[in-house]
């Protein structure tokens, strides 16, 4: 009977304000409790020392790679995004085309000297597989790409994370050397460009059909016959002597 009325007596005296006796039990939980509390608090993010040097940047490793190391001459086929200190993402290559480039030949400073890494502060170059961010200062980032950054966030740094795909070799890999980053686009588009009117160096009848002139004297025969019929609509105030045989 008093083991029944002892969780009652409990939890009257908490609706009436007072506080309960602490019994050994209850002392045994509120002793663990903040114990269990500092299990559940996040993990906590890392810290500004965790950034090592390489060269004029600094660097984390997030994977190291275990394929090939590419050498001087190589071109590189990797994915990178850019993103604030602060984690707002400002551009990616992920999801579209990744970025290529003959590491010593084109000029890509940033990701290439990631790839090489410091021999001065020990930082190993990348191998295929690696993951790696770096840490650009305002005044590091190229002239060329600063109008790219918000003017609200000017002076806040970059990080540049880049993972290191694979090698391109064969033919592919000569055409990527012979054309930078930069100005592969425009090179490509712009010989297009004149490749497409080649056709017209070749006789009327040897071309396709979308790049043939047609007969002056066929299309002007043509026009005069839709001006005629036009003419003889009956909507158009024409004749309409032809139509009288349908209703005799």
């Amino acid at each position: 009977m008093l083991s029944f009325l002892a969780p009652l007596s409990i939890s009257l005296a908490f609706l009436a304000g007072v506080r309960p006796p602490v019994t050994a039990a209850r002392a045994r939980i509120v002793a663990t409790a903040p114990e269990q509390a500092t299990e559940a608090k996040p993990a906590v993010k890392p810290a500004a020392a965790d950034w090592l040097p390489l060269g004029k940047y600094r660097f984390s490793d997030d994977t190291v790679g275990s394929g090939a190391q590419p050498t001087e001459g190589d071109v590189v086929v990797l994915h990178y995004s850019v993103k604030f200190a602060s984690g707002e993402e400002l551009g990616s290559s992920r999801g579209r085309f990744p970025l290529t480039f003959a590491l010593g030949k084109h000029d890509v400073e940033i990701f290439a000297d990631a790839l090489r890494g410091s021999f001065e502060s020990g930082a190993e170059p990348m191998k295929i597989g690696g993951r790696r961010r770096v840490q650009v200062r305002w005044n590091q980032i190229p002239p060329l790409q600063r109008p790219n950054v918000p003017k609200d966030q000017e002076g806040e740094p970059l990080v540049v994370d880049l993972e290191l795909v694979r090698v391109e070799t064969g033919a592919l890999a000569q055409l990527i050397s012979v054309l930078p980053p930069g100005e592969r686009r425009k090179t490509i588009l712009r010989t297009l460009f004149a490749l497409s009117f080649l056709p017209y160096l070749l006789p009327n009848d040897q071309r396709p059909p979308g790049f043939r002139f047609g007969d002056p004297v066929a299309i002007g025969e043509a026009r005069i016959e839709r001006q005629e019929a036009a003419s003889s609509s009956l909507f158009l105030g024409g004749d309409g002597s032809s139509l009288d045989s349908l209703f005799p």
